[in-house]
């Protein structure tokens, strides 16, 4: 199995032009077989739409009810991994994503909430270099890391602080994948009912820059709003299950969300966000921060706490939304 994969890293050694969508095949069969041996039969390897790949992690981890396992960043063999590890994006994926793996194809370095937990180096590129087949190094240190990534659960024990804190990680994210797929079209992102709706609200105030910021929170505190209201399992196809239809903005925007045509790039940051909220304790959450039940507040409060609101007009344009004024 690891040999044939390095086998498949070596033929494409010699290719001009190489990029890394080209190595995503032998990796995604490499772990399958793994996971096949392991029988692991519930856990699904996807790779990120290339057309839509913006800022996401280029491989998710997925359970057969859909819940995320983890991520892979994919970078070009011979790329210096300390570079990338101070770049941007690399660091906002770190931040946002808490199970991830950051790989050449050669070596596998495994990031535990940000911190790099184990590293394996597979096989010597430099040997692959050379035009020979290079030796497995590390056979076992190798599916030790993979058992290590495939195990994670998220569960976590969030106080309202914490929980408010990973929130606004996940959403200025969300901010960032929503102001890039609507750099030129808003319909892009698909909600044109809804973006029709918001354009009409906030007439000229509504720039693309705007447009992200708000419907990036609108989006979590819609989710949020939701999962006060279950103690079912919560997932985002059926979220919009949760409201009454009544609440036309909040139904509407967690309908479109349910959507299997929803971009890659928005629905993996949504299910990220959606586990962490299926795995706190909402009302015991709720309790802390109200020092009251959880049906006496409006979920709204913990949001402008959470996100520091203090522009008045914006958050009067907020509230006026979700209480469909």
């Amino acid at each position: 199995m690891l040999r044939r994969y390095i086998k498949s890293l070596l033929e494409f050694e010699n290719v001009k032009d190489l990029n890394v969508e080209n190595l995503y095949l032998p990796l995604k069969i490499l772990l399958e077989k793994f996971l096949k041996s392991e029988e692991r039969k519930n856990i699904h390897v996807s790779i990120s739409q290339k057309a839509s790949k913006v800022l996401n992690p280029d491989f998710r981890i997925s359970n057969v009810n859909g819940k995320t396992v983890g991520y892979i960043e994919a970078i070009l063999p011979g790329t210096d991994f300390e570079r990338i590890l101070n770049s941007k994006q690399i660091r906002n994926n770190h931040m946002v994503f808490a199970n991830i793996i950051l790989t050449d194809f050669y070596e596998f370095r495994l990031f535990r909430n940000s911190k790099m937990i184990d590293r394996v180096e597979l096989a010597s590129r430099k040997i692959s270099l050379q035009g020979a087949l290079p030796p497995v190094k590390d056979s076992f240190g190798f599916y030790d890391l993979l058992d290590l990534f495939f195990d994670f659960i998220q569960f976590r024990t969030y106080t309202a602080s914490s929980l408010s804190d990973l929130l606004k990680i996940k959403t200025g994210f969300l901010e960032l994948v929503i102001r890039k797929l609507t750099k030129d079209d808003r319909e892009k992102i698909h909600f044109p009912m809804l973006s029709h709706e918001l354009d009409k609200q906030l007439k000229e105030i509504l720039n693309n820059d705007y447009f992200a910021k708000f419907y990036s929170k609108i989006i979590v505190y819609s989710l949020f709003d939701a999962r006060t209201r279950t103690d079912e399992d919560f997932i985002r196809r059926n979220a919009y299950e949760c409201v009454s239809n009544s609440d036309k903005i909040i139904y509407k925007i967690l309908k479109c969300l349910s959507s299997d045509d929803l971009d890659d790039q928005i629905a993996w940051i949504i299910d990220d966000i959606v586990e962490v909220l299926d795995s706190a304790d909402i009302e015991n959450i709720m309790v802390e921060f109200y020092d009251d039940c959880i049906e006496q507040v409006h979920a709204v409060c913990f949001f402008e706490k959470c996100f520091g609101i203090d522009n008045q007009q914006y958050l009067k344009t907020i509230n006026n939304i979700l209480q469909n004024k």
